[in-house]
């Protein structure tokens, strides 16, 4: 029997068809996933069992899509799969499962069309199945990343819009690579098909990789900003059992004080007993709480800022108007408002003549917040970026970025203004 090379060659390609489906699918299988966490909570840490099903679920479809060519079947059982992972891994009613699946595979369908024609209108009717199925996948996870930008409830895990962009290079990056590589060796060369694996795993693994780093940073600035609220919400109580302790202390000596107040009136010493009246009234106040709007986490970051700043002799103004009840994450105005003060209070200890000036307001889901304080006047600039004058210049724009970074999230705006002795800044966001 003769065996010719081309029919060598012809087995190496079915064998690169195939795994190129698989690392394909792989990439439909991240999608699905990155889109059914938009809509649906993960029910938490799942069992290895429920893993090994949901990988068992996806290789069945896999095998229904290698070997049933029906067009009804496929549809189902691409429904059936990613439907069993939502029921499986994810929090919700099963309704509320169907119409999230019934959803993405809709869009699935119509960015697939987009992209068959639009290969149909570059190549003609010369179009390679690994390739509109790689590009239909490459732009489907553009889609579900603009989603998560535009739509993610979960504020904290949105990209910045730096992030958003180079995420979005990356996949038309890979699409238009893998064209040119079409283009160039042809579909019947095996090494096109090892480069479009190859572009699909720098894809998913880019993707990944970021959404893990991402998750990282974020684990371990919730985890500096717990222990910055513990100190505070220690300063905070420590506040609360100090004024008790007076108001305790006073309602023990209130006879006496009373008997001491008349026996001025009697005597007609007016300014005395006003004296001891202005006296008693300093002692049922904390001389250490400076807001107390009722909100927990803001009062405690506020009256512990602004204790550092009466350390300093700074002659404080304070108007706070917000609600009791939580207007925004704990997370995002402790680095807010602990950056705001951080640096404001950096810049007084520096200044001659200590100010600071806090505004803080909450209307309609709108929260003003303006921070004045003085300072020595040295302000480096290049172009609009103010440059640090710390001497430690590792640690510049930690504070400011964060801030920043903030403030992007809820699509504000923040301004810097600086006078000859005050530097001021003022934001305005949408929360």
């Amino acid at each position: 029997m003769e065996y010719t090379g081309k029919r060598v060659d012809g087995h190496f390609m079915k064998g690169f068809e195939i795994v190129a489906d698989i690392v394909f699918y792989i990439l439909s299988i991240y999608v699905d996933i990155r889109y059914i966490k938009l809509f649906l909570r993960p029910k938490g840490n799942s069992s290895v069992n429920t893993k090994l099903l949901c990988a068992v679920g996806f290789i069945v479809n896999w095998f229904v899509y290698q070997w049933i060519p029906i067009t009804f079947l496929l549809t189902l059982s691409a429904f059936g799969a990613v439907l069993f992972v939502a029921i499986l891994e994810y929090k919700g009613n099963l309704f509320e499962k169907m119409l999230v699946v019934a959803l993405k595979m809709a869009v699935g369908v119509a960015i697939e069309g987009v992209i068959w024609r639009l290969l149909v209108w570059l190549n003609g009717e010369n179009i390679n199945e690994a390739l509109g199925n790689l590009m239909s996948q490459l732009f489907l996870l553009i889609f579900v990343v603009t989603l998560e930008k535009c739509i993610s409830k979960d504020k904290e895990m949105r990209l910045s819009w730096g992030s958003y962009i180079n995420m979005l290079l990356v996949s038309i990056g890979g699409a238009t690579l893998s064209e040119i590589l079409i283009d160039t060796v042809g579909i019947a060369n095996k090494l096109a098909m090892l480069g479009l694996c190859i572009i699909c795993v720098m894809n998913i693994g880019t993707y990944y990789m970021y959404e893990k780093v991402s998750e990282a940073y974020q684990e371990k600035m919730q985890k500096a900003v717990l222990e910055n609220q513990i100190v505070m919400y220690q300063n905070q109580f420590e506040i609360i059992h100090e004024a008790r302790q007076d108001i305790k202390q006073l309602r023990h000596d209130m006879k006496n004080h009373f008997l001491l107040i008349e026996g001025y009136l009697k005597k007609g010493k007016y300014a005395e007993a006003q004296e001891y009246i202005g006296q008693l009234a300093e002692k049922t106040a904390s001389s250490k709480e400076y807001v107390n709007t009722g909100n927990d986490e803001l009062d405690s970051i506020l009256n512990y800022k602004l204790g550092r700043a009466n350390n300093l002799n700074c002659k404080l103004d304070v108007k706070v108007e917000v609600p009791r009840e939580r207007f925004m994450s704990d997370f995002d105005l402790n680095m807010l408002l602990s950056n705001l003060m951080d640096n404001a209070l950096e810049a007084i200890e520096k200044a001659e003549e200590r100010v600071l000036t806090v505004r803080i307001k909450y209307i309609k889901r709108m929260l003003y917040m303006s921070v004045y304080n003085s300072y020595n006047g040295d302000v480096k600039r290049e172009g609009n970026k103010l440059l640090t004058t710390k001497a430690k210049k590792e640690e510049h724009g930690i504070g400011m970025t964060s801030i920043q970074h903030i403030v992007d999230k809820y699509q504000g705006e923040m301004t810097i203004k600086t006078a000859e002795d005050m530097f001021k800044t003022d934001i305005i966001m949408y929360v």
